[in-house]
Formats: structure tokens, sequence, C-alpha cells
């Protein structure tokens, strides 16, 4: 206990003798500027693998359902298996696209 109020007492003393800081409102941006600039780990790469890897299993699934596809009877199914394999396609290519389309 006496460890824990010597702590206590001690941090008291320090908050009273500490001087109080001035305002100034430029501070912020003065030290933003010298600061150097912040290096982002970039994990682009991993997007750009996993985003290859979603679209070679589109692809799979496109060849899946285009090689299983009876044209004589088409089930409702078929045209859910259809809308589902055509946005997650075009999801995914987007994807791929977006970063080319958006960078400058």
């Amino acid at each position: 206990m006496k460890h824990i109020d010597d702590d206590i007492e001690l941090a008291r003393m320090l908050k009273e003798q500490l001087p109080e800081a001035g305002r100034n409102e430029w501070f912020t941006r003065k030290v933003m500027n010298r600061l150097p600039e912040k290096q982002h780990r970039s994990l682009h790469w991993l997007l750009t693998v996993a985003s290859a890897v979603a679209l070679m299993l589109c692809l799979a699934g496109w060849v899946h359902f285009l090689h299983n596809l009876n044209l004589q009877v088409i089930l409702v199914r078929d045209v859910v298996t259809l809308a589902s394999l055509f946005a997650a396609t075009v999801a995914v290519i987007w994807q791929l696209i977006h970063p080319i389309l958006s960078s400058d």
C-alpha cells in the first residue's frame, strides 16, 4: 500500500508543478507540416491476388454452368445461377478495373 500511496503523491506533485501549455492554434499545423510523409503499407497486391482468384472461380463457375446447361428445359435454378454468376463476375471485374480507372 505504501508503494501505491507514494506513486499517487508523486503524480499529484508533478501535476502541481507542471506549467500550463500556452494556446497556439498554429501549433498543430506547424508540427504536422514538418512531419515526414506517412508511409502507408499497401496491401493492394493482396486485393489484386484475391480478385484474380475470384475471377478464376467465376470462370470455373461459368464453365461448369454452361457444361451442365440443358437448353431443352430451363429451370428457375438455371436463371438464378445465371444471374448470380453474372453479378459475381461483374463485381470481380469492377474490383480489378476500378483502381486502374480511378488512378490519375
